[in-house]
């Protein structure tokens, strides 16, 4: 073997001893640890994130049991089981990319993550497969009308994909289906909302939103809910400010209710009496910082602040 080879031989061989230290010594678990530590103190002690236990790997996927996100004292997200697939190279610069799968006692979750190590940009690619919403206490924490939460029930199934700069989404795609979609029961002055079935197995409820940062709006490209106590169909923009706060939100569609909900719910008659030749009552709800309107059928609702629905 000449001199040459030899060298480059000696070269490769370090090169893999090296790495092969590297992996037998190197306390990823405690790195992982102070980057959880690291998002908590970002985000000043309001976010925590709590792990069971942590399998590290710099070769093969990280497995997190028992992962928790908890918001102001509140569980938020929880998952028995999440695997991570991190990008170690891009971390030296102060960027982090990984891909998961979130597995939980019913439907999984897999996805991509990019941001800074500030968290204030974000491109983020989720899908869903069969995601029961029971499991998430998030969206009692964000559905809720005069501080009552409204219970929320369902399968989850679609995509979402957001681009968020300083915090502010600047392109997106949502589309999303819900089967055996419920919500409901609560008790909301001055009515009580019953149990209010909204899919079903086969017809499935559906959302699709574009983000279009560039032109600051959203389009609501289809909201719609077979029933069959509601019937609803509807689309409708969003315009937003610079810093992504609301300026202009318009809807329109119209809905239905079934037989048994206007029983439980008289005050819903007025709806009946706004149907159309086709059966239906149309709608359109526009709120803008100063105002907020609600016209169904040919009946103007004024005053009514919805933006309370997401306190």
């Amino acid at each position: 073997m000449n001199k040459t080879a030899q060298i480059l031989l000696n070269v490769i061989v370090g090169i893999f001893a090296f790495v092969f230290f590297l992996l037998m010594v190197f306390p990823l678990d405690t790195a992982i640890g102070h980057y959880l530590q690291n998002i908590e103190a970002q985000n000043k002690g309001k976010v925590k994130i709590q792990v069971g236990q942590i399998d590290p790997s710099l070769i093969f996927d990280t497995v997190f049991k028992d992962f928790r996100v908890v918001v102001d004292g509140e569980e938020v997200f929880f998952t028995p089981e999440l695997t991570v697939d991190f990008a170690l190279l891009p971390m030296i610069y102060g960027k982090y990319k990984f891909s998961f799968e979130a597995d939980f006692i019913k439907g999984k979750i897999n996805g991509r993550l990019e941001t800074n190590n500030t968290f204030s940009d974000v491109t983020t690619d989720l899908e869903f497969d069969q995601i029961i919403l029971s499991q998430f206490k998030v969206f009692n924490r964000y559905f809720r009308v005069q501080d009552q939460k409204i219970p929320v029930r369902g399968a989850l199934n679609g995509r979402v994909f957001l681009q968020l700069e300083n915090m502010v989404p600047v392109d997106g795609e949502i589309d999303l289906s819900l089967s055996r979609f419920r919500v409901g029961p609560a008790a909301i002055q001055p009515i009580e909302l019953p149990s209010i079935n909204l899919s079903s197995r086969t017809s499935k409820a559906q959302i699709q939103i574009s983000i279009d940062g560039d032109n600051n709006q959203i389009d609501i490209k289809k909201i719609s809910i077979p029933g069959p106590d509601l019937v609803l169909e509807s689309t409708g923009t969003i315009r937003t400010g610079r810093r992504g706060v609301i300026n202009r939100m318009q809807l329109d569609g119209h809905l239905s209710f079934s037989k048994a909900i206007l029983e439980k719910v008289p005050l819903l008659e007025m709806v009946e009496q706004q149907k159309n030749d086709e059966g239906v009552s149309t709608f359109s709800i526009v709120t803008t910082p100063r105002s907020q309107k609600i016209k169904l059928g040919e009946q103007e609702f004024p005053g009514i602040n919805l933006n309370q629905l997401f306190q």
